[in-house]
Formats: C-alpha cells, structure tokens, sequence
C-alpha cells in the first residue's frame, strides 16, 4: 500500500492534486480568478439587500444589472457592503497584475418577498399583495396552480363569495417566490377557541 499512502500524504498537503483521476504534480497553472458573494442583511422595508464581496485571485470586481459583467461594467468601490435592490446581477472579478486569469461571471440573484393582507369591506373580503423587490403577482381563487393559471394582479382583489383560499406567487427575470396559500373565513361569529392542550406562554 505504499504508492496508496503517498498519494493520500501528498493529496492532504496539497503538494498534489486529483483532477478527474488523475494526480497531478507541479507546477500547476494558476487559478482562475472568481468572486464570492455573501448577504449581510435584508431590509424588509425596502428590499434593499446589502452583500459582502470577496474577490478571488484578483483585486477588482465589475458588476452589471440584468447581463453579464465585464471589464467595461460598473467597477464596485465598496466591497464589505455593497448595496442592491436589484432582481439578478452578475458579478467579474479582475486580477489587475494580470498573474491570474480572468474566470467566467458569477450571477447572484435576490430573493422575492411576497406580503399580503386581508381587508374585510362590509360584506367582502379584499386582499392586497405587495413584493419586494418589485415583481409581477399571479393569483388563483379556486385552487388552481397561480403560476399556470393565475390572473395577473394589478390592484386589490375583491374575492368572490365562500372562496376558501386565495393562492398567489411573486416572478421577475425567471425568478419565482414561494407560493403563498391564504386561507380566508367567512364566519362572522366564529370566536378564537383556546387549545387547553397547550400550554400558556
């Protein structure tokens, strides 16, 4: 088992390298430059999401809304928090010594929040969606799929009569919420029931 243990030895120090196989032993070409994105926060309030960028092998990262990123795209100043309400951006990284490659974009897409609230209006029930970022909304109000068969939402929705659940789902740039299920009771003098099971917190 010798050349097996010095494989391993030499794998685990990274004096070697496995590719497909094969081992592989120095030199080894240099690496592609790459970048890696991470989100810090989220403001529910906006949508406006702040990421951490962390270049690889480089030292300049271009951004480009909705295409693909090059040398000519907008150069990012503020690596450590980068600010976007942008549905899908991509990122290049640069290595202006030149000793490193450049690598192929990274695309970062943003997560859509779907919100909703339900207005009771006399006699009907009125639901309003809201998404962030901003994104087109498909509802159904007989159980179908919203995504197939959903209506386009333009304003509030005044649901038909005895509907038990509004389905909805938020899309932009082929980028889909979680779909929603909104339950909704016609019982005007349905009270809240207490669950003696359950213990009070």
């Amino acid at each position: 088992n010798a050349l097996d243990f010095l494989k391993d030895s030499m794998l685990s120090k990274q004096v070697w390298r496995e590719n497909g196989g094969y081992i592989e032993k120095p030199p080894f070409p240099k690496e592609k430059t790459d970048v890696q994105v991470q989100e810090i926060r989220r403001d529910n309030d906006t949508g406006e999401v702040t990421l951490k960028i962390t270049p690889k092998y480089g030292d300049k990262v271009y951004y480009e809304v909705g295409g693909t990123a090059t040398t000519a795209s907008q150069l990012i100043e503020n690596l450590n928090e980068f600010k976007t309400a942008d549905i899908k951006l991509s990122f290049l990284c640069v290595d202006s010594t030149n000793e490193h490659e450049t690598g192929e974009p990274f695309e970062w897409k943003n997560k859509i929040d779907l919100k909703y609230r339900i207005i009771d209006r006399g006699d009907h029930k009125i639901v309003e969606f809201q998404t962030l970022p901003s994104a087109d909304i498909k509802y159904t109000t007989d159980g179908s799929n919203p995504k197939e068969n959903g209506g386009i939402y333009q304003s509030e929705v005044v649901v038909p009569k005895n509907t038990t659940f509004v389905l909805a789902i938020a899309e932009a740039e082929c980028i889909y919420s979680e779909q929603i299920s909104i339950k909704l009771d016609w019982d005007p003098n349905k009270k809240f029931e207490i669950d003696r099971s359950k213990k009070l917190t």
